[in-house]
């Protein structure tokens, strides 16, 4: 475990798992800076568990991201008044960002809508064009265009039509412990060998299990910002456009920096092509006027 305190004793923290030497090193590499700087301005302790919360057999055949609903019992995170769970490939913006536990009254759970990206409509218009490219990338999709589909594909028979995106989580522990030990203990991981896909892991039931209780609170999505959807709105070409790759890292530079600065947070969710851009940020440009300081010849 990784503990980074605030001198203030601030009774809030940022909680993160970071399992395994590749997601531990991705952490260290482009989360841990940042957030330090995040947390010493609004005042958060930091805790990056890096061992598995619960070794059991069950455990262990699933990913390591469902265990974020262990977190509220942890003895490292239940002794604070609030947490905020972030995904440990999740980049806070130390510059931009406002205090999260100040976005969400104690009694809900804070996140994003996963179905809004700006908006619903441009939610909806990026979304069909996954669907009409992903053949041409040789994927066979299981389609949620709904928030309803989106729960009863995985099984979940259900009315709701709200989703909350679990990679960034403002919590109560003494509150909420009972939505996320109830994904934990009664859903199953799920995965479809015929489209090579997981269901987006603990998200769908743990959503499911907030929004039914009607404890979601939605706050800005710059907080959690997915960075394919910002890129393929702005950078399309990085999904099609063919050239060698030193044209092609200069310009991807530029369009992952600018999904940046215009971020609280930049979710580099999506798998390792993603991760990888973070190396594509430029140091020094947190907000759309730093790019005055970076020479483009």
């Amino acid at each position: 475990m990784i503990l980074i305190p605030c001198r203030d004793n601030p009774g809030k923290a940022l909680v993160t798992i970071a399992i395994g030497d590749e997601a531990l090193a991705f952490w260290q590499r482009h989360c841990q800076d940042r957030w330090t700087r995040y947390a010493a301005r609004h005042g958060y302790d930091i805790v990056c568990l890096t061992e598995p919360l619960d070794p059991s057999a069950r455990a262990s055949a699933r990913s390591p991201s469902w265990q974020k609903c262990l977190t509220p019992d942890h003895p490292a995170c239940s002794r604070y008044d609030r947490l905020v769970w972030v995904d440990a490939d999740l980049i806070l913006n130390p510059t931009t960002a406002p205090c999260l536990v100040a976005q969400v009254p104690r009694e809900k759970i804070g996140g994003t809508d996963a179905y809004a990206f700006l908006s619903r409509d441009m939610h909806d218009h990026l979304y069909e064009e996954y669907i009409r490219l992903a053949p041409r990338w040789g994927r066979k999709l299981v389609i949620n265009r709904t928030p309803n589909a989106y729960y009863r594909n995985f099984g979940l028979d259900t009315d709701l039509d709200e989703v909350i995106q679990c990679g960034l989580l403002v919590l109560t522990p003494k509150l909420h412990r009972a939505p996320l030990a109830d994904c934990y203990a009664l859903h199953e991981a799920r995965y479809s060998a015929e489209h090579d896909y997981d269901y987006n892991l603990e998200m769908r039931p743990l959503s499911f299990e907030i929004v039914r209780r009607g404890l979601h609170h939605f706050i800005d999505q710059r907080f959690n910002l997915i960075l394919s959807n910002s890129l393929y709105l702005m950078a399309p070409w990085l999904y099609h456009a063919q050239a060698p790759e030193d044209v092609m890292r200069p310009l991807r530079r530029l369009a992952v920096t600018s999904s940046w600065c215009h971020a609280y947070g930049l979710h580099f969710a999506g798998g390792a092509r993603f991760r990888a851009y973070a190396d594509d940020l430029i140091e020094g440009v947190d907000r759309p006027e730093d790019f005055a300081r970076v020479s483009l010849g």
